[in-house]
């Protein structure tokens, strides 16, 4: 079990996830906040250790704020330019 401070808001880097990755069959992620395009360093953070569990067929179980389908807000027009 980790939190999304621990993985996501700490300074962490791709081959931080794949060690968490080739450790750990399963990983709880607890504490995901609505992430946007505000803090880009969490958002970024997170999609590498998405990224890192998913090439390494892992399982991940997240504890978020808000429904899975709302945990990424975007201003209207804020990906348009």
């Amino acid at each position: 079990m980790f939190s999304f401070k621990e993985l996501c808001e700490d300074n962490r880097g791709s081959t931080d996830y794949m060690a968490v990755a080739k450790n750990f069959k399963t990983i709880f992620l607890r504490g995901v906040p609505v992430l946007s395009s505000e803090r880009r360093d969490f958002l970024r953070r997170f999609i590498l250790l998405i990224d890192a569990l998913y090439y390494n067929h892992r399982n991940v179980i997240i504890e978020a704020e808000v429904e899975i389908d709302q945990i990424f807000k975007f201003e209207s027009g804020s990906h348009d330019k």
